[in-house]
């Protein structure tokens, strides 16, 4: 996989002209023989397998079970609009999108790790139904007035937090949900411990 990396970028430095004529001349000479050469048949075949292996990582993608979500993302399509650099730059709100990130891949939720007890899946703020994005938006006590402001319809306001578009009200409301989650979450890990000094 290394050295496939390593030549995809020199075929690109190539490609946009930072190479020296030697290696141009060369370059076109390739292209006209069709990559008949020992570099092009190992080139193709590269390129072969990595389509192979990206298929086959879709396909148990699509087919997880603890995540379906997963499937309306889709990976075959390109980079989601809020991840682009001209974006990251402009909006410069990485925290944002980091929390963006983490709401389309299901990471701020609990309820689809099936590994974990039934308790532990239970709303980090409330505790109690599962704790998942639609139960933010919908029913929990402490969250969902966060967004009220997205709008009155709770099921069009969970397709919007997944869509891919960005824009700055969201943004804000997610990130709040992901530090506000993150210190629940370091309170609770702290009184566990605590309860535990004690019971020593």
């Amino acid at each position: 996989v290394g050295w496939g990396i390593r030549a995809r970028r020199y075929e690109n430095r190539i490609k946009v002209g930072r190479a020296g004529e030697i290696v141009k001349e060369c370059w076109k000479e390739k292209e006209q023989n069709n990559w008949s050469d020992i570099y092009g048949i190992e080139r193709e075949r590269y390129y072969r397998e990595r389509d192979i292996q990206r298929q086959w990582e879709n396909e148990k993608i699509n087919a997880a079970r603890y995540n379906r979500r997963y499937k309306k993302i889709g990976l075959d399509v390109k980079l989601p609009n809020y991840l682009e650099s001209r974006n990251v730059k402009v909006l410069s709100r990485g925290e944002e999108i980091r929390a963006k990130i983490k709401v389309r891949c299901d990471n701020l939720e609990q309820a689809n790790k099936y590994w974990l007890e039934e308790r532990q899946r239970l709303c980090t703020f409330c505790e109690e139904d599962w704790d998942c994005l639609e139960h933010y938006v919908k029913d929990c006590v402490k969250t969902s007035v966060w967004f009220a402001d997205l709008g009155d319809d709770k099921d069009r306001v969970v397709e919007q937090i997944c869509e891919e578009d960005m824009d700055r009200r969201k943004g804000e409301i997610l990130k709040k949900l992901w530090k506000e989650r993150e210190r629940e979450l370091k309170r609770r890990k702290e009184a566990s411990d605590e309860r535990g000094k004690n019971k020593k």
